[in-house]
Parts: C-alpha cells; structure tokens; sequence
C-alpha cells in the first residue's frame, strides 16, 4: 500500500483509503472487530491490518489512528478509527498483535484548533487550572454524532458548561480524570 502524504488530516487520509476500495467502516471489541456495514463479526484470524497511519501533534498532546483494514475470507476492506489512540491498550493480546503494524506517522500542528468534530477541544494547559470540572463519559446515549458511520465510545463532558467536549490524549491519560459509565 502506498505512503499517503505526511501533512494529510485524518479526514483526509480516510478519503483517500476509501478510494482505494476500504469502503467499509470497522469498530474495535475486546476480542473482535465489527464491520458495520453489513454488521459482520471478525474474529483474530479472520482479518489483517494492512497499514496504521498514526496523527500526533506534540504541541497540543493529542493522537489519532486509522487503520486499514481487510478480510479476504468475508471480501470486506475498511478503515479503523482510532480517535484518541488508546484503544489498542483495552484489547485481548491476540488483537492487540494485529494492529503492531507497519504505521505511518503524521505531525500535524493543529495547536491552533480549537475545536474538533464540533466540539470544543481541552487541551492539558487547561484540565490543569480545575481537573474537576472534566469526566470522561462512557456509554452516554447522549453523544452527539460521530464521523465516519461510526458511534463514539467515551467522550469528554465540561461539568461547569453540561456540554461535551474534545479531551487531549494527554489529557485522556491523566490519573486525575474520573471515568463514568452511563447506568440507566
């Protein structure tokens, strides 16, 4: 598979990736992944990951990952999403093995971005002055929509503003953070 240009977005890389045929969309589970498209289950041994292209801004901590996808034995091809690039940690061992793939690196200086998929973005500067005022939320049937035919998992909730909101990856590693599950 050919290098896609260093200075392309996220948005930009998934285009590309769904030109060359990596149609569907795809969503880690613990021990599988899902094609949502035609909501088919793969187990480990039923795809490879083709090429990650990892998106790292140094300036504001914040780290994404896409990852082309394919399953000869379902004919399916796809893209991964990875928006904070945390996930990989949370997977079985033998799922985890499959995304330690040759992976491209993207530096993009997005410092000056504010905002991202239409939320306000926190950056570490910020959780610092009052690491209280942010949750991570998980579960939340309140999320706002996500790109990429896809849904988000977990996302950051401003307490003083009861608006969602953008956490930083460094942010997302930070102890201090609380993590609630949605319980109904």
């Amino acid at each position: 598979m050919e290098n896609i240009n260093l200075t392309d977005s996220l948005l930009e890389v998934v285009d590309q990736l769904k030109k060359n045929g990596y149609n569907n969309d795809f969503e880690y589970h613990a021990d599988h992944i899902h094609a949502i498209q035609g909501n088919v289950k793969l187990e480990v041994d039923d795809f490879k990951v083709d090429k990650g292209y990892q998106f790292e801004c140094a300036t504001s901590g914040d780290c994404s990952a896409v990852y082309a996808i394919s399953s000869e034995k379902n004919n399916l091809k796809g893209v991964l999403v990875d928006f904070y690039d945390t996930n990989i940690r949370k997977l079985d061992d033998k799922i985890a093995q499959k995304f330690e793939v040759d992976t491209q690196i993207n530096h993009n200086d997005d410092s000056r971005v504010e905002t991202r998929y239409g939320m306000n973005k926190v950056f570490k500067d910020t959780f610092n002055e009052n690491p209280d005022r942010y949750e991570l939320r998980v579960g939340y049937p309140d999320f706002p929509k996500c790109p990429f035919n896809q849904t988000f998992k977990m996302l950051g909730y401003d307490k003083e503003n009861k608006d969602y909101v953008w956490l930083v990856t460094s942010v997302l590693k930070d102890d201090r953070l609380p993590r609630v599950s949605y319980s109904k």
